[in-house]
């Protein structure tokens, strides 16, 4: 039984190696950078060399298209939420500037009724 390629629940590639049937995780690091290899390098090379299947390799580039989407939804939404703070601060800080000239402007008319007042 020893000599046997194809044991249950192992598949023998004489050349390669023996593929358990054991699900193996990969961490999301791990999957950008075999996509990459696989757009670098070629995809049926890569699946080979990482003992993968194109079925594996497909889902991945849609989840992790998927997630980029995602995040960069988050991400415009989160900036327009910024930028209409920031629109709002500077609409209020208009405002301050605006009353405090009208403050100057009124405090330089009554400086100048004084003086006037004081030279006659």
């Amino acid at each position: 039984m020893e000599n046997n390629p194809t044991l249950i629940g192992y598949s023998v590639n004489t050349q390669r190696h023996v593929m358990s049937k054991q699900r193996r995780s990969f961490k999301v690091e791990e999957k950008l950078l075999i996509l990459k290899q696989a757009e670098d390098e070629g995809i049926k090379q890569t699946l080979l060399q990482h003992h993968l299947s194109y079925s594996v390799l497909s889902r991945w580039r849609i989840k992790l298209e998927a997630l980029h989407r995602l995040n960069s939804n988050a991400l415009n939404t989160a900036s327009q939420q910024e930028l209409n703070l920031l629109i709002e601060e500077n609409i209020r800080l208009r405002k301050i500037i605006a009353e405090q000239a009208l403050e100057l402007q009124i405090n330089r008319e009554r400086l100048n009724n004084l003086r006037s007042i004081g030279k006659s």
